[in-house]
């Protein structure tokens, strides 16, 4: 569905998020920003989102199976249901 006539998604939808940074470098300071960006497109949405910086919490990382920042895991919305048909379109 879209909002604003130009913004794709759905009205209210939940998003959850964990991304994964090292400190400040300047990747993980653009994968801030374009989660800042990712946020102000959707206005309506309700977003989730958890930073863990693996300088200070490197076991966390490594649970998760992260081995290169930045890293995002997307929570919620989970995957597609498994009999969705990809080749048709939504």
């Amino acid at each position: 569905m879209k909002r604003n006539g130009d913004t794709p998604g759905p009205v209210n939808a939940h998003y959850r998020f964990r991304l994964f940074v090292a400190g400040d470098a300047p990747n993980s300071r653009l994968a801030r920003e374009n989660l800042r960006r990712l946020q102000e497109q959707a206005p309506d949405a309700v977003f989730d989102i958890q930073v863990v910086d693996v300088l200070d919490a490197p076991e966390a990382a490594l649970k998760e199976g992260v081995y290169v920042t930045p890293a995002l895991q997307v929570l919620e919305p989970g995957p597609p249901h498994p009999n969705h048909d990809f080749w048709k379109p939504l």
